[in-house]
């Protein structure tokens, strides 16, 4: 069995505690799950401990069932309580996505960028080739010029 065999990402552990993701990163962050960071700095949380944390919490059936004679506005609140926690788990998703997508993007312009300069490099130095070429057919030409001479301009210019 691999390390991998027996580690599940954050977002496989999210699924499985059926928590999101940021909230198994902060369970890792705390030490109530554990795990390790891998090579590349991402968590990775152990199978058993995920499974553990999963038995030792409540069972839904096992959680007191909401009275029936609360007060209308506080079964509004819980619904707003479910509904905001709902929300909230959205905005950590998309903002996990955005993160991820600046992160790319970044490094895509740093990419462009040093490719931009490698190929500012390539057209100054195919320009000071140009010029090099350029001088050395002048003086090829002013030779040429010189020996088409007749043999007296030749001697007396």
């Amino acid at each position: 069995m691999t390390v991998e065999d027996s580690t599940y990402t954050p977002s496989e552990a999210a699924r499985i505690l059926k928590l999101s993701r940021r909230r198994v990163q902060q369970l890792l962050d705390s030490k109530e799950l554990e795990g390790y960071k891998d090579a590349s700095g991402r968590w990775m949380a152990y199978q058993w401990s995920v499974h553990q944390l999963l038995s030792d919490r409540p069972a839904k059936n096992d959680k007191a069932k909401e009275p029936e004679d609360w007060p209308p506005e506080a079964l509004d609140a819980l619904t707003e309580a479910k509904d905001l926690r709902y929300q909230l788990g959205r905005v950590e998703g998309r903002l996990e996505l955005e993160a991820i997508a600046r992160s790319t993007l970044e490094q895509q312009l740093k990419r462009e960028q040093e490719r931009a300069d490698q190929e500012r490099e390539r057209a100054e130095q195919e320009r000071q080739d140009r010029l090099t070429a350029q001088e050395e057919a002048r003086q090829l030409r002013e030779r040429l010029e010189q020996r088409n001479l007749p043999w007296y301009k030749r001697w007396f210019s």
